[in-house]
């Protein structure tokens, strides 16, 4: 069994701040993925797991605790008896094609704490009679032969000393991938999913001479065409693959796929002064994290759909160029490195892949609503050389012979409802044209969210960069003529929407980090500051918390009701520039800061000044030399009250912790203080959603302990309130409420 999936992969910056960038662990996706295989692994074979063999890899250990877990929670197959050991000789790959060099360790030394791994694992758990195969770590620089030959080796060993037991081996990439094709005898490529297995089995008597056979497998495609190598319970997804028709019909039923998909991050949303010096500026590139976020995007399409996509159509706006170009170069690369960041890691791209087609019908909503009067050309014309953007895919992947539905671009000033129906209109269109074919569609936010809230029942929800919307329809095809059916939604890839019905309430809790902060600008700001601890905001932060409270308003599902703010000048003016987005009356959507705002509806909701969200009080997160000489923080709660609109500070709240904390608080302190702040205003406040304004380490550290989704769940029940536990929502990528339901949680989407 490979791992689950690794943080470096959907956080590439992590490596470059990472004390051991070499050992990356789990994301929470990852964790959830490697338990729900432990339950797929325990209810669909039919036999029980005795030992467990675990590379010392951090993310394969983490793989093994959550399989662990799942295995020993069913009692109808007896894992009683379970043990768990560390084996070297499961480890990566131990070359440059697997560890980039630089991040691997200097000296090729990859040191592990094996007592330390142990402990993850449930007391009792770990054998610690049991000899390693390998009694120490490869060296760096193992060749291709080497490798194979460790993996297959170690397997054969294992499997000879322990001849009665079933065993399970948790191991990385290159080790199933060795296995498949050892005991397949087969060569072609396949791809190994995060947690994909193979289920290996040889005959009683088992000499040396009695091999291996594959039983089956599970998140192993192939890579020419994505298609799982064994899932007789898959339904035929897919279009233009081998699909078994019955042979007394001429009737065959197969599936169409179509993926709406946002364009990645834009400039002005990130550099709002972009837009000063821009020739265009309604038409914004990508910055790089956009275009690193886009070919993430690519990949995990690649990997995780199990379809084919044949044709791409894309918005002539050139941020959805760029996001189309990273993504094709992501699911036509050839031997696609898994490293790569962008496509200016791809060496060769295989273009019989896929086509793509410019279509302007994908364009942006044409209106003041999405593009600023200010910023939109001024005779209405929006001009794009065609042939520059067809000239940002790779050569011989444009297709010249398709005409695009929409000859020209839709009028300046079209309304909601005339966008709602280009985009519905353009989605049946292309799929009755390509009724045979899968396609992704790269287009806007407003053009997923339509498709998303007629094929879905939904009301309000938004869309993040690169979020995608999965469509699909049954084609049938009879006599050589198409009959096609009606769109359903996938909800995530794979797996179709289902309608949840519960009168459940539901508490929302968001932890907010302030905004930019004077002195990280400008590091001599301390010389000469009164008070070199307690920094302001710089103008592009009081801007960058104005549209977080913008963000909020629009794209969230509930509303605000309180709103608790550390005492630091940082924090309590993004509140109230947060505040002032929130409550503002008939918000102008050109609005950037609270001076833009006329009116503000006092009722929306209540602020109080809490020391319990104050920064972590130790030298780690304030340097002693701007620390106040005697330890003490001292603010004037009335000026600071006084910051935010006449009427909304609640002088009524008793805080949770009346005075600051003390000075050089250890970070267990720290993390207690967050943790126990949250949970007793949740609790002095049940039937509220609370907004906490705090610092770096209070949001890290309650994502850290509830990372799961993000939601506070209250039970009413006879006059009482129960509460839930906290989880955590990850970054979304559509989220919803149903029309049916109170609550619904988020699609996810990293």
């Amino acid at each position: 069994m490979r791992h689950g999936d690794r943080m470096d992969r959907f956080e590439p910056l992590w490596a470059s701040t990472a004390e051991r960038p070499w050992d990356p662990p789990l994301i929470h996706h990852g964790k959830v993925r490697a338990f729900q295989t432990g339950q797929r692994i325990s209810s669909q074979v039919s036999f029980p797991v005795h030992r467990v063999f675990v590379s010392p890899f951090l993310r394969c250990i983490q793989t093994a605790v959550e399989v662990v877990a799942a295995l020993s929670a069913v009692s109808s197959i007896d894992n009683s008896k379970l043990k768990v050991a560390i084996e070297f000789g499961l480890c990566e790959i131990l070359n440059s094609l697997a560890i980039k060099s630089n991040v691997a360790p200097k000296d090729g030394k990859f040191d592990f704490n094996i007592s330390d791994l142990e402990a993850m694992f449930p007391e009792g758990t770990v054998d610690h009679n049991v000899d390693m195969v390998y009694k120490e770590l490869p060296q760096w620089g193992e060749s291709a032969e080497g490798f194979r030959e460790r993996y297959v080796n170690t397997l054969k060993v294992l499997a000879q000393k322990y001849p009665s037991e079933n065993l399970l081996l948790i191991t990385h990439r290159g080790g199933v991938s060795t296995i498949l094709y050892k005991y397949l005898k087969d060569a072609t490529k396949r791809l190994v999913d995060y947690c994909g297995c193979v289920d290996l089995r040889r005959q009683d008597g088992f000499g040396e001479s009695v091999d291996f056979e594959v039983v089956t497998s599970h998140g192993v495609s192939f890579r020419e065409h994505n298609v799982p190598i064994h899932d007789p319970q898959t339904p035929p997804t897919t279009i233009r693959a081998a699909m078994a028709s019955c042979a007394n019909s001429n009737t065959t039923d197969e599936y169409q796929n179509i993926l709406m998909m946002r364009h990645g991050d834009r400039i002005d949303k990130i550099n709002p002064l972009w837009l000063d010096t821009a020739s265009r500026p309604w038409d914004p590139p990508l910055v790089q994290d956009g275009l690193v976020r886009a070919f993430q995007t690519g990949q995990r399409i690649r990997s995780q759909i199990q379809f084919p996509i044949h044709r791409v159509f894309v918005s002539p706006f050139i941020r959805c160029v760029q996001t189309a170009s990273e993504v094709i170069a992501a699911l036509s690369a050839v031997d696609l490195n898994p490293h790569a960041t962008s496509s200016k890691d791809v060496i060769s791209i295989d273009k019989s892949k896929l086509k793509v087609s410019i279509e302007f019908g994908l364009s942006e909503m044409l209106n003041s609503m999405a593009i600023m009067p200010e910023v939109a050309p001024k005779d209405g014309k929006f001009d794009f050389n065609i042939s520059d953007l067809e000239a940002m895919f790779p050569e011989g992947m444009v297709d010249h012979d398709v005409d695009p539905v929409y000859k020209e671009m839709p009028q300046w000033g079209e309304t909601v409802e005339e966008c709602t129906e280009r985009f519905l209109g353009l989605v049946k269109t292309l799929a009755d044209k390509y009724p045979l074919e899968n396609l992704l569609l790269v287009t806007h936010g407003e053009g997923v969210r339509t498709t998303f809230a007629t094929y879905k029942d939904v009301d309000t929800y938004d869309v993040e960069y690169c979020a995608c919307a999965e469509l699909r329809r049954k084609v049938s095809s009879q006599d050589g003529s198409t009959k096609a059916g009606g769109f359903e939604v996938m909800t995530s890839l794979g797996e179709s929407s289902a309608d949840l019905n519960t009168t459940d309430g539901y508490q929302n809790i968001l932890m907010l980090r302030h905004g930019d902060r004077i002195d990280r600008i400008n590091p001599l700001w301390p010389d000469t500051a009164s008070r070199p601890w307690d920094p302001p905001l710089v103008q592009d932060g009081l801007v960058r918390a104005f549209q977080t409270g913008q963000r909020i308003r629009s794209q969230i599902q509930f509303p605000i009701h309180r709103v608790f703010v550390s005492p630091f000048i940082r924090c309590v003016q993004t509140a109230s520039e947060v505040i002032a987005a929130l409550s503002a009356v008939d918000l102008n959507p050109h609005a950037t800061s609270s001076k833009d705002v006329i009116s503000i509806d006092k009722s929306k909701l209540k602020v109080s000044i809490e020391f319990g969200l104050s920064e972590m009080l130790n030298s780690m997160a304030i340097r002693p030399k701007v620390a106040p000489k005697d330890g003490k923080f001292d603010f004037k709660i009335s000026d600071l009250e006084a910051m935010f609109p006449e009427g909304m500070v609640d002088r009524d709240v008793d805080p949770v912790y009346k005075e600051m904390p003390q000075w050089e608080e250890t970070v267990e302190e720290c993390t207690e203080r967050f943790l126990g702040l949250v949970k007793t205003l949740a609790d002095k406040y049940p039937s509220e959603n609370l907004l906490l304004v705090t610092h770096g380490e209070g949001v890290r550290t309650t994502f850290a302990t509830y990372k799961d989704v993000a939601v506070y769940e209250v039970l009413s029940q006879e006059g009482s309130t129960k509460a839930g536990d906290f989880e955590v929502i990850g970054q979304a990528g559509i989220k919803y409420h149903s029309l049916k339901t109170t609550a619904v949680p988020c699609v996810k989407w990293y």
